[in-house]
């Protein structure tokens, strides 16, 4: 069944589905369940205005910068990692885009 609304009158009509309208419905392509994945990622990336190349590349110098501070002080690279604030930042959304990246290559 039908169901349609005018919206200049607000007038209500219904009428039976013809066989080819149900075929039309039945193969209507699907949409791809890792698009909303993937628009997710791109949305959090926005937001923190942190692109794929851009996160690793800080993730990296913080993690060799924080080697060469740890020898220093002599203590371990993850003590000082979890004084960095950013690094901590960038890391969490690494770990969160990684998570729906993970999620996609479950889906294909």
């Amino acid at each position: 069944m039908i169901r349609t609304i005018d919206l200049s009158t607000g007038e209500e009509s219904t009428r039976d589905y013809t066989a080819q309208e149900l075929a039309d419905i039945a193969n209507a392509p699907q949409p791809d369940p890792t698009d909303a994945l993937r628009a997710q990622i791109k949305a959090i990336e926005f937001a923190e205005l942190t692109p794929r190349n851009t996160r690793e590349a800080l993730i990296y110098l913080a993690e060799k910068e924080a080697t060469a501070v740890a020898a220093q002080l002599g203590v371990t690279p993850a003590e000082v990692l979890a004084v960095n604030i950013g690094y901590q930042n960038a890391k969490a959304v690494d770990l969160q885009i990684t998570a729906l990246r993970a999620q996609i290559q479950a889906l294909e």
